[in-house]
């Protein structure tokens, strides 16, 4: 990374090529050592849209794994554009 401060020393992922989404990516800390491994496990069509809907990181050092199933989505419910500016955006951090 270009940031000196960012977490990872490296990060690399696999993507499929036929559906242009990422299903795996690999985190390694400070000192080059596979830190941590996000599994994508399944993705749907959601109103025409591939969302992923279960996945798993791994914490190899800590031996520890956190699973995540959003099990309802939806999408285009019209959403005002001003929600999408960067002033807007930067208040949710």
């Amino acid at each position: 990374p270009i940031d000196k401060n960012y977490s990872y020393s490296k990060v690399l992922s696999w993507v499929s090529k036929n559906k242009q989404l990422g299903f795996r990516r690999d985190f390694y800390d400070k000192g080059g050592k596979l830190l941590k491994t996000l599994t994508i496990h399944k993705a749907e069509d959601i109103g025409g849209f591939l969302m992923i809907t279960h996945t798993e990181m791994h914490n190899v050092q800590k031996k520890h794994r956190t699973t995540m199933a959003f099990t309802s989505m939806e999408v285009n419910k019209g959403m005002q554009e001003s929600v999408f500016t960067e002033r807007s955006m930067m208040k949710a951090l």
